[in-house]
């Protein structure tokens, strides 16, 4: 019983570590300048 309840916290404790990441990465990106265009030749088709 003891060890039922040790690895449900542990697996909520992992959820919520690997969710604040992921949510300081999306932040991240988000607020990041976005690239200027170059007037040069387009890179895609």
């Amino acid at each position: 019983m003891v060890e039922m309840e040790a690895t449900k916290l542990a697996v909520i404790h992992v959820f919520w570590a690997t969710s604040a990441m992921l949510l300081m990465a999306t932040a991240l990106i988000w607020l990041a300048p976005r690239p200027t265009k170059s007037g040069g030749m387009s890179m895609g088709h």
